[in-house]
């Protein structure tokens, strides 16, 4: 018993939360699949914004001290839905972002459009694999 808890604990300590800031958040992206992104050069960056918001500059980002982390939804039929990401952890050599998903209800009053949701931030840059988990999967 004090080994599993032994080893639960270390499992925990080895993870650290990552601060991150929203860039945008928003129902409507240009991005019509589901997809997540991690943009590591100021070329990444400008090609995913221009997919995303092809009529917008790209926010201007140094991408020697940050990496953009983005989730897209892709389609969806209706208002009602959106996407966060509601945490980043260090976990050894990974990047762990953790995104969830909110749908309308079947009682629930949506606008009749399509929407494409999206959640961007930006971290400080890290090395290390990122690696995508939706909550509650």
């Amino acid at each position: 018993m004090i080994q599993i808890l032994a080893v639960m604990c270390l499992a925990s300590a080895l993870q650290t939360p990552v601060t991150f800031v929203t860039i945008a958040r928003s129902d409507q992206s240009g991005i019509e699949r589901q997809r997540e992104a991690t943009v590591r050069t100021a070329e990444e960056w400008q090609a995913l914004w221009k997919e995303h918001q092809p009529d917008e500059p790209p926010p201007r980002l140094d991408f020697s001290k940050s990496i953009v982390i983005g989730v897209f939804l892709g389609f969806r039929n209706t208002g009602g839905y959106s996407v966060a990401i509601t945490s980043i952890e260090r976990a050894g050599d990974e990047i762990v972002v953790t995104w969830k998903e909110s749908r309308p209800g079947p009682q629930d009053i949506t606008s009749q459009v399509l929407t494409f949701p999206f959640h961007i931030v930006r971290i400080e840059r890290l090395d290390g694999k990122v690696v995508f988990k939706q909550a509650g999967r």
